[in-house]
């Protein structure tokens, strides 16, 4: 969805705002939806990173993730994952008080990875035996922390499957940048 905006969320609370404020015109544009699409429902994450004070914040809704990955030690989940999902032009499902906000902060030469369930749920609701903060670290190890190779070989793995269990049984999509 692509709005325009006066200016950039500056904390979670702007960032909820924003979100609030976008649902009124998409209501209003639902009417002409097949009826299947109704009630669909899905995962919101919005996030801001600024570089300047090197901090990331933002809101999410469902089951979509982001992570500070760091050369340094062990990934860091920067959103919690919550069970409340959203329908775009329902704005009851984008109660600002059923998102979950975030805020972390990241050193430079840290990947910052959003990503959807099908990466760290790839073996279909089994984080277990999915793509973990493990193999997340030696990805970026392996791939230099270089945003490119690291997304590429990110995805392979979910589609691939971990440890001899299944992957690509959920839908996948992965975005990185340079902390």
């Amino acid at each position: 969805m692509l709005a325009e905006v006066e200016s950039l969320p500056s904390d979670p609370l702007s960032a909820l705002r924003l979100v609030a404020s976008l649902a009124q015109p998409i209501e209003e544009d639902a009417a002409d939806l097949p009826e299947d699409l109704l009630d669909a429902r899905t995962t919101l994450l919005l996030a801001v990173v600024d570089r300047t004070r090197r901090r990331l914040f933002g809101i999410s809704y469902g089951d979509s993730s982001i992570f500070v990955v760091s050369p340094r030690g062990l990934p860091v989940r920067a959103n919690a994952k919550n069970e409340r999902y959203v329908t775009p032009w329902l704005p009851d499902s984008l109660d600002p008080r059923a998102a979950h906000e975030f805020v972390a902060d990241f050193a430079p030469g840290d990947l910052l990875v959003a990503c959807t369930d099908g990466i760290d749920e790839c073996h279909y609701r089994s984080p277990q035996t999915s793509v973990g903060s493990e193999q997340i670290w030696s990805l970026l190890l392996a791939s230099e922390s270089l945003p490119e190779a690291f997304a590429g070989r990110l995805a392979a793995m979910a589609l691939q499957g971990v440890g001899g269990h299944p992957g690509g049984q959920d839908n996948l999509a992965v975005v990185v940048t340079k902390g």
